[in-house]
């Protein structure tokens, strides 16, 4: 599933939601490739996606979230530094 943030008519950001097919991980999802236009960046969008993604997850009665990032991601981005760890009850 992808989903997208858009101002003006331009798509400024994206993400991914893969749904596990496994009979033993109907709960579980992945986010994945998150990205938003550099030009884009600190107004909230790689947020507001995070947001979309996770009510998706759970319109589709997934319980388990999985975002793998990579550590030079964490280093280079200010998203990684300020919010390394995702918190859904910080809305």
């Amino acid at each position: 599933m992808l989903l997208v943030a858009r101002e003006a008519g331009q798509i400024v950001g994206s993400v991914q939601l893969a749904l596990a097919t496994k009979p033993n991980a109907q709960h579980r999802a992945e986010v994945q490739k998150l990205f938003v236009l550099s030009s884009q960046r600190r107004r909230g969008i790689g947020r507001a996606l995070m947001q979309a993604v996770e009510q998706a997850a759970c319109d589709r009665q997934r319980t388990l979230l999985v975002l793998i990032v990579q550590l030079c991601t964490l280093v280079a981005h200010p998203v990684g530094r300020s919010k390394l760890f995702y918190n859904p009850q910080k809305r």
